[in-house]
């Protein structure tokens, strides 16, 4: 009987994860048969240019969209509809294959979700890797434009040149961006989508300053310098928080550690003794007592060392 539950329950997920891909990969489908039939009545490429500003900018910021921008920041080459089949199939495929070879419930359900938690936590640790590399790359690409603009090269020449001599990811990024502004995009436009998939404080201030100069006037040069060494003194700020706290996170991990490893060493030496824990109600009461405190002291821990800056 648990067999059958568990199996409806997978069919449904699977169910309602193929509408969701369809649905996506149908507005897809819709959204370029709409360009097509701009096309295909001869409209202007200005029309054609602004009809698309506008309808990004009425569009609200659908699932489908975020998803994109977050497999876009993680660097992982897929679509929305690709990477949301490979979730299914991870977390429907192997609980099912173990309930076929008849695995008990609780191993089925801990494989599910097991493939329902791993995709998402390597899309955002790869995202978070990108993000600080792009970070750390940001105030020389910066210092690079500038250096293109004292020569009397434009912006986009600088964003060319940051796309061809920089490693990644800011070369990937730069280059998406110089090409929407090719395709017809405003800068204003391009940067703000750069911005989107890249959330980094100091990728808003380059923007900002960016789009003012462009607005009022005034030395584009001067201003990306400035933007640089604010960006260069912020990543050494970084580098020294970090290195001071190393001591506390240090700290907070041997002390998190420590009572699981005396606790597997103690059910080593002598089994019984931990069994109790597992066997009686107050042992239970203890160990979920236990557990609840170490989450509290490791997230209390990890605030001390949080400095904001």
């Amino acid at each position: 009987m648990e067999l059958v539950i568990f199996v409806s329950f997978l069919t449904l997920f699977m169910f309602v994860l193929l509408l969701i891909v369809l649905r996506i990969a149908f507005k897809s489908r819709l959204a370029v048969e709409k360009r097509l039939a701009v096309f295909e009545h001869k409209l202007a490429r200005e029309e054609i240019r602004k009809r698309v500003r506008d309808s990004r900018r009425k569009a609200p910021i659908k699932i489908s969209q975020l998803l994109r921008d977050q497999l876009a920041s993680a660097g992982v080459p897929m679509k929305a509809e690709e990477y949301m089949t490979v979730w299914g199939v991870l977390t429907i495929g192997p609980a099912m294959f173990a309930s076929l070879l008849g695995a008990k419930l609780m191993v089925c359900a801990i494989l599910a979700a097991t493939g329902l938690a791993l995709p998402p936590l390597y899309v955002r640790r790869s995202r978070t890797k990108r993000i600080k590399a792009f970070e750390n790359q940001l105030g020389d690409a910066i210092i690079n434009i500038s250096n293109c603009l004292k020569t009397g090269l434009t912006f986009q020449q600088g964003m060319a040149n940051v796309a061809d001599q920089m490693p990644q990811p800011i070369s990937v990024e730069f280059g998406r961006t110089l090409r929407e502004i090719q395709l017809g995009n405003t800068v204003e436009t391009a940067m703000a989508n750069l911005s989107r998939r890249m959330p980094s404080p100091d990728l808003k201030l380059m923007v900002t300053a960016i789009l003012i100069a462009q607005q009022v006037g005034g030395s584009l040069s001067e201003v990306m310098d400035n933007i640089a060494q604010t960006i260069l003194d912020r990543i050494r700020v970084k580098r020294d928080v970090h290195m001071l706290t190393s001591q506390g996170r240090m700290t907070g991990l041997v002390i998190g550690c420590l009572p699981i490893g005396i606790a597997l060493v103690l059910s080593m030496i002598n089994p019984s003794y931990m069994q109790t824990f597992f066997t009686t109600e107050p042992g239970r009461i203890m160990l979920a007592v236990a557990a609840g405190m170490e989450i509290l002291g490791f997230i209390f821990i990890r605030k001390m060392i949080d400095v904001k800056y």
